[in-house]
């Protein structure tokens, strides 16, 4: 990290009251300490703080903010490496790597807003943490003086779920591929109904596979899109697909599922991952809303450059939920973790393999979701 004349020795007890003296009387910094839900600082040239708001303490555990007054950053959240330092937080080795560090010099010596990411190893509870910020730092001019309006959001727990599903997918992975690889074999040594009960199991997790290669790839975007990784599908391929899903599927218990007798013979050009976890998720959801003994019933219509896949049950959809049935996090259901499906459909279905995702329902004519892809 650049080493800037910001760096100079701390203002003494008389200059930093003035200093404090003079932010607690602004208004509109008051207004932002108290309205910002994240943590925020307001620091001099010095780097020294002086003023925090109420997040920030709660999080600290601080009770009194003149505890913290004067301190730089790094001490305030009580950075381990501080003790390192010639003179406390950012002089010491380890700081030329801090994004918050980096964020307050950038902005310094720049005199334009500045943002980074940055990991702080500190201790809380007696136990050693690692905190993972996102830090914000804005420069401003006010009587005469250069400040900084630190904003900050502990991203830890985003932080930490990210590593934990990706750990997730690695070893499930590996566990998924010796499935592949027992069923592969148990297919090769059965016959007659054993033999196809091993085709299913082997065509399922690899499909499970193909499932998780695409989740792999929507965690990781950050700008940009899924890719579809597109071949030509026939609408066979994806009604036997459905059937191999659904025969003990445990919505579909109690309920009859019913496939076309006489489907469109059609090959078109589709990602079948994602087309498979569209219909999938539209299945499902006809399954759930349906009475024990119900149907459900999926058809397929060609038109001139269109084809369509629909999903029929007798239910009925309430109007105010219909208003928002594609809003992500939205259910009906008390579990926490739902209402994903439906979003999921109309995001993968839309914009991703280009389709469209539509319903009608009605007491007479029940419900029926239809994604009409171009072909």
């Amino acid at each position: 990290m650049k080493t800037s004349p910001h760096d100079s020795d701390r203002i003494d007890r008389e200059q930093l009251q003035s200093e404090i003296d003079l932010i607690s009387n602004n208004p509109i910094i008051d207004g932002l300490l108290n309205v910002v839900s994240g943590l925020m600082a307001v620091l001099n040239e010095q780097r020294q703080i002086l003023a925090i708001n109420g997040a920030m303490m709660a999080d600290l555990g601080i009770d009194d903010p003149a505890e913290v007054l004067g301190l730089r950053l790094g001490e305030t959240v009580q950075c381990k490496y501080v003790p390192e330092g010639t003179d406390g937080c950012g002089t010491t080795p380890h700081c030329a790597s801090c994004g918050a560090a980096i964020a307050i010099v950038v902005s310094l010596d720049t005199n334009t807003p500045a943002r980074r990411r940055c990991t702080i190893s500190t201790v809380r509870n007696q136990q050693p943490c690692d905190l993972y910020l996102e830090v914000q730092s804005y420069p401003i001019l006010y009587a005469g003086k250069r400040l900084l309006l630190l904003f900050m959001q502990d991203v830890s727990s985003h932080q930490n779920w990210q590593a934990l599903v990706r750990v997730f997918i690695h070893d499930f992975n590996n566990i998924l591929t010796g499935l592949v690889g027992a069923s592969s074999l148990l297919l090769e040594r059965t016959s007659g109904e054993s033999h196809e009960l091993a085709h299913n199991i082997r065509d399922l997790s690899v499909r499970m596979g193909q499932e998780i290669e695409m989740q792999k790839h929507l965690i990781d975007m950050q700008e940009s899109r899924y890719k579809p990784i597109k071949r030509d599908v026939s609408v066979q391929e994806v009604l036997h697909e459905l059937e191999i899903i659904f025969t003990n599927h445990p919505t579909a218990a109690g309920k009859r599922f019913v496939l076309p007798d006489n489907p469109p013979e059609v090959e078109f050009l589709s990602d079948p991952s994602v087309l498979f976890r569209v219909i999938d998720n539209l299945v499902v959801n006809a399954f759930e809303a349906s009475d024990p003994g119900g149907d459900v019933v999926v058809s397929v219509k060609e038109t001139p450059g269109e084809l369509a896949f629909c999903v029929w049950n007798s239910g009925v959809i309430p109007e105010d939920i219909t208003k928002r049935l594609f809003q992500r996090n939205f259910s009906t259901k008390p579990e926490g973790g739902r209402g994903l499906g439906l979003f999921s459909a109309r995001l993968f279905g839309e914009d991703i393999l280009d389709g469209t995702l539509s319903f009608t329902s009605s007491r007479a004519e029940g419900t029926t979701f239809k994604l009409v892809l171009k072909i």
